[in-house]
């Protein structure tokens, strides 16, 4: 009853301490959910800005890249290493001798930093991405380049954008300046024809009819009986612009025959029908010899010579290249505001007085105000009021130097509400170089500001985690501390100036220690790139903190360039879980010894009630017969089956002394030779060949073989010797084999024999060997072939022997 009301003391005080842990335990994880969260926020951030972080270690030619680079770059982290050839790889090939060779620039020049921007080939799809690249040298004593630290940005998005925009920018700029060219050709055109008709003025009066409108071809014709008019002379550039000769052209009487089919009715309505005094002026198409269609600015006057002749004098001027330069300019014009009409850049023009005199559709969309509202500087009214002075001066500068000007400003759109728009103009100028205004694109770029200023705050609250994070956080560059939070000097006891610029041996009693957990961490770091461990730090004022510490490597290829930690106070629960894990250890020790114990009472209250008091009877029974026996009656059979039963009845006795001993040392480990020689004394020779062999054993392995050697005698009838010999086993164990040259054991009773009670004398020697073995896990069975031996087989587990080389 006592020990009944202590073991319920102990499990009231074990349920109390589990209640206390689960609370520890409790706040333990609330704060390991915190710091995930911290570090998903994090990573979400880095996402959200499309910026990732690399270090390459020129020394050991290791490149780190963060989540974010493998996700801009496409790749998976688990699939894939980083390496500077494979980030070179992924380089768009039209960049990447150049990206490579600015890198390498930048180290042999002295450079302290490194900028590029390139193009990248996603991993897996090829899918063209733009990024810029920026990173800063760190340099050893003697000035070489060790280690470069840079970030990756993605901007394909905005790069996109920009090249849609230029490419529209310089389609419209050739357009404008293609325009300028052939209007300065047909001025110079005109020039020559207005010179031109003023010297045919000076010349004869026939001439001077004919020259009134024509600069290639002049011709006449004379009207005929029939009413019709033929031509009687031409002159000029007739072959080259018809590709047929003057004279096949009077021979055809009427030019008419090569007039394009479509025109044949302007050339009736024009020429045909003039009377007297009257003349003409019209375009019109003819069809070259071979093919082609010209196109003719064509006069044509109607005289009367007098004595009754009437004369058609008149000129051809060849105007093809004008229409096709018109054509062009048609075509060219629809194509601009087609491309500037279909994009989502706002796109403005202006002349040499600044006033805009041109905006696409989508800027009348974005702002839902019409062209003509928008023109001079109707625009301003939508440009926000603190923003107009600055937008102003800005682009009136620019105006004045006739250079590009980019700016930023608050525009309002259509619902009211005011979207920030980075606004690129650049200048006009035609062939000979006179200025002609400005061309500038609009983008909206509201998104990405708040982007940035999202950015902006996610960076203060990281910095705020920081500072106000439950968990110690620290930085150390070769094993000095450059950075720790309030936390951690909470947990160490010293200030953040105490801090700084210290070793961090300063958490360790003695250097043996700080060494031993210095190399532990480097292992671990080495082995999965971060590494965790349990530990114990001296506060300043002495006392021992026990701690669970973090660390992470800013490069895994160069340890010295530092670390990055979290410190989180253990020590209230590991007083608690080693104060736990002793009453555990004795709740299970108590509870096996009360198990052990029950089972040995159970055995010994079965063999002493019925086992032993058998034999009582059979020896009582033949006592009671001995002394009812009379005078000179043999009674010797009964006195040797007295002398049995009693032989009997002290082997029992024997066999529960052995037993109640049975576990109660710890198990150790044992020579099996010297265990044989000793067990074995009194028995048959023994041939062992166990040599230094031990096993890990209960203290009573030599009842084993004592016993063995025991059954060997009393069964093995004809044995005249033991082998002891073992063998290893592929799966780590060994098996060691006790085996007789007798009688053998019959295949039906190979495992019975071990049960208790089973035999034939006390049936608990093979019994109680199985006990004592398997106390250390190993077990016994019975593989002999009757007839030639018995042979017992030990399966020592893995671990539990030993064999000296």
């Amino acid at each position: 009853m006592t020990f009944l009301r202590e073991f319920a003391i102990l499990i009231s005080r074990l349920s109390y301490t589990n209640i206390t842990l689960a609370r520890s335990l409790a706040e333990r994880d609330a704060l390991t959910r915190s710091l995930e969260e911290t570090a998903d926020r994090l990573g979400r951030t880095q996402e959200i800005a499309h910026i990732g972080s690399w270090e390459f270690d020129r020394r050991t030619d290791r490149l780190i890249w963060s989540d974010e680079v493998y996700r801009i770059l496409g790749l998976d982290p688990a699939k894939h290493a980083p390496t500077y050839e494979a980030f070179l790889a992924l380089v768009h090939p039209d960049d990447r001798t150049w990206v490579d060779a600015t890198y390498s620039a930048s180290i042999a020049d002295g450079a302290e930093t490194w900028e590029v921007e390139h193009r990248i080939l996603l991993g897996g799809t090829g899918e063209v991405r733009y990024v810029i690249e920026r990173c800063e040298h760190q340099r050893d004593e003697s000035g070489r380049v060790v280690r470069s630290v840079g970030m990756v940005h993605d901007i394909t998005d905005r790069k996109l954008a920009e090249l849609e925009l230029l490419s529209r920018h310089d389609e419209l700029q050739a357009a404008y300046e293609q325009l300028a060219s052939i209007e300065e050709e047909l001025r110079t055109s005109f020039d020559d024809l207005a010179g031109s008709q003023h010297r045919l003025q000076a010349s004869e009066e026939r001439y001077r009819r004919i020259s009134e409108s024509i600069s290639d071809v002049a011709y006449s014709c004379v009207l005929d009986s029939s009413g019709d008019y033929t031509i009687d002379w031409i002159a000029g550039a007739v072959q080259e612009i018809t590709g047929y000769t003057a004279g096949e052209i009077v021979a055809m009487r009427c030019w008419k025959a090569i007039v394009h089919p479509e025109d044949q009715a302007i050339f009736e309505r024009e020429v045909l029908s003039l009377s007297p005094g009257a003349s003409s002026h019209y375009e019109i198409r003819i069809v070259r010899r071979d093919g082609p269609v010209r196109w003719l600015r064509v006069s044509a006057n109607c005289t009367d010579t007098g004595g009754g002749e009437i004369r058609l004098y008149g000129g051809w001027e060849d105007i093809t290249a004008q229409k096709e330069a018109e054509e062009a300019l048609r075509e060219s014009e629809l194509h601009f505001r087609t491309l500037a009409d279909r994009g989502q850049a706002l796109i403005w023009r202006s002349g040499a007085d600044g006033m805009c005199d041109y905006f696409n559709e989508p800027w009348l969309v974005f702002t839902c105000r019409t062209l003509e509202q928008e023109k001079g500087e109707g625009w301003v009214e939508g440009v926000h009021p603190d923003d107009r002075a600055r937008c102003t001066r800005i682009s009136a500068g620019a105006f004045a130097r006739h250079e590009p000007f980019s700016m930023t400003l608050r525009l309002r759109r259509h619902d009211g509400e005011y979207r920030w728009i980075q606004d690129d103009a650049s200048p006009r100028f035609d062939t000979h170089g006179n200025f002609l205004g400005y061309i500038g694109h609009c983008l909206d770029v509201t998104e990405q500001r708040r982007a940035v200023e999202a950015l902006r705050e996610t960076a203060e609250k990281m910095e705020s985690i920081f500072r106000a994070a439950p968990t110690g956080i620290g930085m150390a560059e070769d094993g000095v501390l450059t950075e720790v939070n309030t936390r951690l000097c909470d947990i160490v006891g010293y200030t953040r100036d105490e801090l700084i610029g210290r070793p961090m041996r300063l958490f360790y009693s003695g250097d043996a220690e700080y060494e031993s957990f210095v190399q532990e961490m480097y292992a671990g770091i080495r082995k999965a790139g971060t590494c965790t461990l349990a530990t114990r730090c001296v506060r300043k004022d002495g006392v021992i903190v026990d701690v669970v510490l973090s660390s992470t490597p800013v490069d895994p290829g160069d340890l010295s360039r530092g670390m990055t930690f979290t410190v989180l106070d253990v020590t209230k629960q590991r007083e608690m879980e080693r104060e736990i894990a002793y009453h555990e250890e004795e709740l299970v020790r108590q509870t096996n010894s009360l198990a052990v114990a029950n089972s040995k009472l159970n055995l010994m209250n079965s063999i002493t009630r019925h086992d032993i008091l058998n034999q009582l009877t059979i020896l009582l029974g033949n006592l009671s017969l001995a002394e009812e026996s009379g005078p000179g009656q043999e009674i010797a059979g009964y006195l040797s089956r007295m002398k049995t039963a009693a032989e009997r009845i002290r082997r029992q006795i024997e066999f529960t002394r052995d037993y109640t001993d049975l576990d109660v040392r710890s198990p150790e480990w044992q020579r099996v030779s010297g265990v044989i020689q000793t067990a074995a004394l009194h028995g048959l020779p023994v041939d062992d060949e166990a040599g230094d062999l031990t096993v890990y054993a209960d203290p009573m392995l030599a009842t084993v073989f004592s016993n063995l050697m025991d059954n060997t005698v009393r069964h093995g009838e004809s044995a005249t010797r033991v082998r002891v010999w073992y063998r290893p086993e592929e799966n780590g164990g060994l098996t060691l084999v006790w085996e007789d040259n007798g009688a053998g054991i019959p295949a039906e009773e190979k495992e019975r024999i071990f049960y208790r009670g089973v035999g034939k004398n006390t049936g608990l020697g093979l019994f109680l060997i199985r006990e004592i073995l398997g106390i250390t896990g190993i077990s016994i069975t019975e593989t002999g072939e009757p007839g030639k031996g018995a042979r017992f087989e030990l399966l020592v587990p893995r671990g539990g022997y030993r064999i000296p080389e």
